[in-house]
């Protein structure tokens, strides 16, 4: 410890007020930002995978959490629309004495509201949906088609953006000539839901077998749940991952000049 900072010590344990230097005021308003603690946490979490040092490894794994992510956001917003229409439902039943299955087949709309010309009855030519109670609850509940519609369109996005962007560039960081030389068991069944979902409207196609992704037999509905969605993100991390690290060994060898460029600080990717 320095004089500067015994004489600062001394200040703070005589109660006087002392200025906070100014790397120190960044450091604190950084702690602050939520942003900033929450990518703390990704990167220091137990539970959190870590980042990959490869480049194209890495940014394939933020886009996979960032469609993971709105994979929630669309459900946890079904659901709550689901709740949201049940307790006005039950408030119906005890005000104006009628049922459930009489509601239920009631029409519901959905259109636009100018918030300067609120209204309780839309136009039904506004509408931009429309459908009955008991339906809307039906296809926005769990297992409902919105939802599995939700996880069919997160899964053709990851697979789509892995072919058509990171397949290569992972291939390229790996040394291969051609990107079809790049088989990640994961990835190849992904690409077999992402044909079923496309080529044979969501049910599981026979001409080829997944090998990690194995929930649907020939013929059956493609359902992916949030237990299924997870699954698949924690596999494609653990693939992944295992990759980074045999590259991480290779790429100091094949290019030790730039091997500080080929990998990427932990620090830089949020």
């Amino acid at each position: 410890m320095d004089a500067t900072e015994l004489h600062a010590m001394q200040k703070a344990n005589a109660g006087e007020k002392r200025e906070v230097p100014q790397k120190e005021a960044c450091e604190l308003e950084r702690e602050a930002d939520p942003d900033v603690r929450w990518d703390e946490y990704m990167r220091t979490s137990p539970f959190q995978t870590p980042t990959p040092k490869i480049p194209a490894i890495a940014e394939y794994f933020r886009l996979v959490n960032a469609i993971f992510g709105a994979y929630l956001a669309i459900t946890i917003s079904l659901n709550e629309a689901v709740q949201m229409l049940e307790r006005k439902q039950e408030e119906d039943v005890r005000n104006n004495k009628t049922t459930i299955e009489h509601l239920d087949k009631q029409f519901i709309l959905i259109n636009k509201v100018d918030p300067h010309k609120p209204s309780d009855y839309p136009e039904p030519e506004n509408a931009l949906n429309m459908c009955s109670q008991g339906g809307f609850k039906k296809k926005n509940a769990p297992g409902g088609d919105n939802q599995i519609m939700a996880a069919n369109m997160s899964i053709v996005m990851m697979y789509a953006y892995w072919e058509a962007r990171y397949r290569k560039k992972i291939a390229n960081a790996a040394g291969l000539k051609d990107e079809k030389e790049l088989k990640i068991d994961i990835m190849g069944d992904l690409g077999i839901l992402r044909n079923s979902i496309i080529h044979h409207a969501g049910d599981m196609k026979t001409e080829k077998k997944c090998k990690i992704l194995t929930w649907f037999k020939p013929g059956e509905k493609i359902n992916i749940d949030l237990e299924h969605f997870e699954m698949i993100k924690r596999g494609i991390e653990t693939e992944l991952s295992e990759l980074s690290r045999e590259l991480e060994k290779v790429i100091p060898t094949q290019c030790p000049e730039t091997h500080e460029k080929a990998l990427v600080d932990e620090k830089n990717l949020f």
